[in-house]
Order: C-alpha cells, then sequence, then structure tokens
C-alpha cells in the first residue's frame, strides 16, 4: 500500500498491516519502507531462479547482455577467448540459452 505518508491518524497505519498482513505499507513520496517491499519482492524472484557458471565465447556478446538484463549476474570473468559469468537467472531461460552449444556450464 502507498501513500502512507498521506495517513494524519497513524491508528489507521496498525489498522491496516493487521487487516492486511501480506501487505507491506509504503511512501513512494518519503520513500519509507521502500527497503522492505524490495525485500518482500526478491523472496518472491529468489526461489524462481538457479544459480549457475558458464563460459560465454566472446564472440557472443548479446548472451552476456541477455544474462545482465534477464538474470541477475554476481560475477564475469572476461578471458582470450571466454568470458565466464556467475549469474542467478530462471530456469527456463538457463535451458533457452543451453540450446546453443557455445554456451557451457562449469561444474
Amino acid at each position: 500500500m502507498n501513500k502512507i505518508d498521506l495517513l494524519e491518524d497513524k491508528a489507521w497505519l496498525s489498522w491496516l498491516k493487521e487487516k492486511f498482513s501480506d501487505s507491506v505499507c509504503i511512501s513512494a513520496k518519503t520513500g519509507q519502507n521502500l527497503g522492505e517491499l524490495l525485500k518482500e519482492i526478491d523472496s518472491f524472484i529468489e526461489p524462481k531462479l538457479t544459480k549457475v557458471l558458464l563460459s560465454v565465447p566472446l564472440n557472443k556478446m548479446s548472451i552476456i547482455g541477455f544474462l545482465y538484463r534477464q538474470g541477475k549476474v554476481i560475477k564475469a570473468e572476461y578471458g582470450e577467448e571466454r568470458v565466464k559469468v556467475e549469474v542467478n537467472i530462471a530456469k527456463n531461460l538457463l535451458d533457452n540459452l543451453l540450446i546453443n552449444k557455445e554456451v557451457k556450464v562449469i561444474n
């Protein structure tokens, strides 16, 4: 719920938290509780991701860009011919990437 900064009677805030226990009361204007909201969002996203170490040819930078856009890159190490990328990514996206035989999973 947004706009909690407009509540004059803070008792309403307690009532809202009790009535809608799965919600996060925020104020986008003041930034109040935005960190809590981000943690809540992460708790829904993280379980759907898988952590993997990939080796991608250096000439396939579009794949590296894809990993940054669609995943959560933890670390990237650039070598002479390949890039090692540690990434959290959705399993279905990983499966689609591995169709490209040039992308390899490193154990």
